[in-house]
């Protein structure tokens, strides 16, 4: 058996809210090498049955979904050109590599011989 859980939003599930929220499919493969190439899209689904999963299988499934909704966050960050990471402007090439050294990644320091001066920097 193969259940698919539809995840329709990137909020983290409780296994509770597993049964309540996503849209599950069941799917009967005939042999496990077909998992290999299984894809929900090309098979038909199971009409009809029911099934009862335990408590531990159900810790498993939201475990791992939930995973899967963290990674597909990070990546949608990662490409997301919409967000803008901070850039740090420093007076010295001193402090700009304690700030380098010091911040958590992700992170731009530039370092500036001389003091600001004159403005407006909005623009940089």
């Amino acid at each position: 058996m193969v259940f698919v859980f539809k995840i329709e939003d990137e909020k983290y599930l409780t296994v509770s809210e597993l049964s309540r929220r996503g849209e599950w499919t069941q799917f009967e493969i005939n042999h496990e090498d077909e998992f290999e190439t299984f894809h929900h899209e090309e098979w038909k689904h199971l009409e009809g049955r029911g099934y009862i999963l335990g408590q531990d299988d159900t810790n498993i499934m939201a475990k791992k979904i939930n995973q899967l909704i963290q990674k597909q966050r990070k990546s949608k960050q990662k490409n997301d050109r919409s967000v803008i990471a901070p850039v740090h402007l420093v007076s010295s090439a001193s402090a700009a590599g304690a700030l380098r050294y010091g911040l958590a990644r992700p992170k731009t320091v530039i370092g500036f011989d001389g003091f600001f001066q004159s403005g407006p920097y909005g623009s940089l």
